[in-house]
């Protein structure tokens, strides 16, 4: 986990351990001058939901991203679960990053998967509000 003051990034499925890509998520918010908390859920049963709330208690924010489809992945549940006990710290709605509502397209998977141009598009909309 990175810590930071600005906003809650948390990751699900896409992330195994030495993926730069967490890495490079962080560095590219330092560089906009973002102070991220990025937490990378290692498991979803149990699901570590303190670590999440004191995130978002802490930050206001929260940015949620996922490989699987948005509608009925483990994102609206997360996201779910901060709105409810999280409610009164928010500054911002939650804000997910997920794969397409499609039928997974071998061929153009990287795509597929929500990349940087996405996150920081998700990103600037969270910080806005």
């Amino acid at each position: 986990m990175f810590e930071g003051r600005n906003v809650c990034f948390n990751f699900l499925d896409f992330l195994v351990p030495g993926n730069d890509f967490l890495n490079l998520t962080f560095f590219k918010f330092e560089e906009q001058g973002i102070d991220a908390e990025v937490i990378d859920l290692r498991t979803l049963v149990p699901l570590d939901i303190e670590t999440i709330e004191k995130s978002v208690e802490k930050t206001g924010r929260c940015l949620i991203a996922q490989e699987a489809p948005r509608t009925s992945g483990f994102a609206a549940e997360l996201s779910a679960l901060v709105q409810e006990r999280c409610f009164y710290h928010l500054e911002a709605p939650v804000e997910r990053v997920t794969g397409w509502d499609t039928p997974y397209p071998h061929a153009y998977e990287w795509a597929y998967f929500p990349g940087p141009k996405r996150m920081k598009k998700a990103l600037e909309k969270v910080m806005a509000d």
